[in-house]
């Protein structure tokens, strides 16, 4: 994945979920 995927992917969580959706987005990609 390229990092400007991941601010896009970062960006959008930060938007819709706030922090703590970025948070579970990135723990539920590493599983």
């Amino acid at each position: 994945m390229a990092e400007r995927d991941v601010e896009k992917i970062a960006l959008g969580m930060v938007e819709t979920k706030g922090l703590v959706g970025a948070i579970e987005a990135a723990d539920a990609m590493v599983k």
